[in-house]
């Protein structure tokens, strides 16, 4: 199992630091842009959103989210789905591992990498945009610094494991329908149904968030445990 997982492990190398740089710029982007234009904003209460950190990086991370589940979604077809629709079905079947195993070796394989790089991409924008607004403030919030430090890692954990339950979940609709612009579809229309409730989410309370995230993460758990009992008793033909 070790040399399965090793290999499987090796083929995600490259797109390591895509991940890593599309988080980490994403999210420093928006971060900075979001914050600017809250500081020029009137103190009207459509923008308040924009005069707290909170609400600065729950929007940030949302597009960021929204960005890498879009990105994910493209990769998880490149080196999963399409593994398991159409004629590539008979291959992968015949593999002596055993399918469903084998399938969630490499859903854990993903899992385990996306979600590392993702979350060290957006801790690392988190904290540097810390650094600078405790320097030279540009939100003036009033809140501490190691307040909102602890909320920018409970953001990125949360922002990680939502942009994850998104991927895995369009992944499962592509398998099921054996379709790989499912998955893409199933992502965009995931990001724009829970993209502005993410936002608000984050905003208002980063715990519950949190909360709700590692929730959505058991539940896709089970969701793909089933779709692995799915695939082991399929017929290839």
């Amino acid at each position: 199992m070790k040399r399965h997982y090793n290999y499987e492990k090796r083929k995600l190398t490259p797109i390591r630091y895509t991940i890593f740089l599309i988080a980490f710029l994403s999210q420093l982007v928006f971060l900075f842009f979001f914050a600017i234009v809250g500081h020029f904003e009137s103190g009207d209460s459509s923008s308040d959103i924009l005069k707290n950190i909170s609400g600065i990086g729950g929007l940030a991370s949302t597009i960021t989210m929204c960005i890498l589940a879009i990105y994910g979604a493209v990769l998880l077809n490149t080196i999963i789905i399409e593994n398991y629709i159409g004629e590539n079905r008979i291959r992968v079947y015949l593999y002596p591992y055993g399918r469903k195993k084998l399938f969630l070796l490499k859903v854990k394989c993903f899992v385990l990498v996306f979600l590392k790089f993702q979350f060290l991409g957006l801790v690392l924008s988190n904290v540097i945009f810390l650094l600078v607004e405790f320097v030279f403030p540009i939100v003036n919030s009033g809140e501490g610094i190691f307040s909102n430090l602890l909320m920018a890692i409970n953001s990125s954990i949360a922002s990680s494991l939502i942009t994850l339950v998104v991927i895995l979940f369009s992944g499962v609709i592509g398998i099921r329908f054996s379709s790989l612009p499912a998955t893409i579809v199933s992502s965009i229309v995931l990001v724009v149904i829970l993209g502005n409730l993410i936002a608000m989410s984050f905003a208002a309370n980063v715990f519950l968030c949190l909360l709700v995230a590692i929730a959505l993460t058991v539940l896709i758990y089970f969701i793909i445990v089933y779709a692995g009992v799915r695939i082991e008793n399929e017929d290839v033909v």
